[in-house]
Formats: C-alpha cells, sequence, structure tokens
C-alpha cells in the first residue's frame, strides 16, 4: 500500500473511529448492570479453580462484554489476556478467536490518546488492531463456520466498524445466516435448541435491525426490531427495539 493510501485510511479512521457511539446507550447501561455481578461470581470461581478452562472463557467474555459496553480499555485488554491464553491450549477454538478479533478493534475504538496518536505514526497501530481483528473473526468462521456464537460476534464487530473498513455487508450477511437458522433449525442441527431459545432469538433479531439501520435499509429495520418485540421474553433488548422503533418513525438521527 503507498504512503498516500495510508495517510489517506489514518485521516478517515480518525473521522470515524475517534469517539465511542452507541445506537442505544440506555441499552449498554442496562447491560453493564448485569455483567458487573456476573463478573464477581465469575472471579470468585476463578480464585478457587484458577486453572478451570470454562471458567477462564468465562471471566473473558465478561471482560470483553463491559469493555464493548462502556469502552473501558482496561477491561479489554484483559480478556485480550485471557483469550490468548486460552488459545495457547485450544489454537481451533473459533468461539474464543472470534472474541479475539473482536477485542482487537475494540482496542482499536478505545486506544489511549487516540486523537493524538491518530494523527502522529503511531496512529497506524489503530489501523493494525481493526486489520488484525478482522484477521482473526475471519479465521475463526474458516474453522467453524456453523457456528452461530462466531457468526454472532463476528456480525456485531462487523456492522459497528467504520464503513471505510467494509465490513458492513459481511456483518448483513452473518445476521442472515443466523436468521435462517433460527427459521428453520434443522439446517443446523449441532445448535438446533439454541434456535429455540428466546434470549438468543431476541438478540440476534435485535443486532440484525441495528445492522440494517446501519445500511439504512429502514423497512428490513422496522421488520426485525418489532420481531424483537413479538418474543414474549422481557429483556432490555426489548425496551431497546422499543425505542429504536419511535426514533425510526419520529425520523430522529439513530447513527451519526
Amino acid at each position: 500500500m503507498n504512503i498516500n493510501k495510508m495517510v489517506f485510511l489514518v485521516m478517515v479512521f480518525l473521522l470515524c473511529f475517534s469517539s465511542t457511539t452507541f445506537a442505544d446507550e440506555k441499552l449498554s447501561n442496562e447491560l453493564l448492570v448485569e455483567y458487573g455481578p456476573l463478573l464477581q461470581s465469575a472471579l470468585t470461581e476463578l480464585k478457587h479453580s484458577p486453572e478451570d478452562s470454562e471458567i477462564l472463557k468465562e471471566v473473558g467474555k465478561l471482560y470483553f462484554y463491559i469493555g464493548d459496553e462502556s469502552a473501558d480499555r482496561h477491561s479489554t485488554s484483559k480478556a485480550i489476556k485471557l483469550f490468548q491464553k486460552i488459545l495457547e491450549k485450544e489454537p481451533r477454538n473459533a468461539e474464543i478467536k472470534a472474541y479475539l478479533g473482536s477485542a482487537y478493534t475494540l482496542k482499536a475504538r478505545d486506544f489511549p490518546m487516540k486523537t493524538i496518536l491518530s494523527l502522529t505514526p503511531l496512529g497506524y497501530i489503530r489501523l493494525y488492531y481493526v486489520n488484525k481483528g478482522i484477521q482473526e473473526m475471519d479465521a475463526a468462521v474458516e474453522i467453524e463456520d456453523s457456528n452461530p456464537f462466531v457468526r454472532i460476534v463476528r456480525g456485531i464487530t462487523s456492522y459497528n466498524l467504520p464503513e471505510i473498513f467494509g465490513q458492513l455487508e459481511k456483518g448483513i450477511n452473518d445476521f442472515s445466516l443466523l436468521i435462517s437458522w433460527i427459521e428453520n433449525p434443522s439446517l443446523n442441527k449441532d445448535y438446533k435448541e439454541l434456535f429455540t431459545d428466546e434470549s438468543f432469538i431476541t438478540i440476534v433479531f435485535y443486532h440484525t435491525g441495528e445492522a440494517y439501520l446501519k445500511s439504512k435499509n429502514l423497512e428490513k429495520a422496522t421488520l426485525f426490531f418489532e420481531k424483537v418485540l413479538s418474543v414474549k421474553q422481557n429483556t432490555p433488548y426489548r425496551k431497546a427495539a422499543e425505542r429504536m422503533l419511535n426514533k425510526i418513525k419520529n425520523k430522529d438521527k439513530v447513527y451519526e
């Protein structure tokens, strides 16, 4: 890549990725209230079983979720270290590989002094982490392309990346595949019970709506936010979907 193109990418990256923007900040706050106690409980278990791989995975994911929703780079760094430790023993663990890739993009998003650093050669470090994250998530899909957890992690990350990285369509495709499995669980028999789980269905419907909203397809965004409301379970995603539908109806600016 020539130097002029690299400089252009860094400047666009600064404009698109220099601050954290949540489509629904209330949802992030509500999820953080849930994640805090879960993390403390998992950390207590980890003290008693420090080498238990399942507990390590749970702790890593919770640090990841907290870093994602709060833009707390320290939580994201802890998640990355735990994911890397797990992958040393399980190098083909597709789910953890996907989480690691997504965590790298969060590291770029929440880089310290990012505005200043993006104007210096150190700004390329942020581009490096985004590209590394994309590569890790794509590798995870290659390892286990029918794993719905891998698909949802890549899907959410992809539609949240600045459009300059060209990942939005990939994210929508991941969610289209997830929707097809929910509509016909026999297409992915290994996870057929998951596709009837209301919590999972709600999350997939909600993020599919956000992905279409990001692509400015208001008709499909509305369809999937309404599908969230059709699920009986009352979750933070249901309330967020209601808020999104009101914003669409009132033609509010949902994404900058």
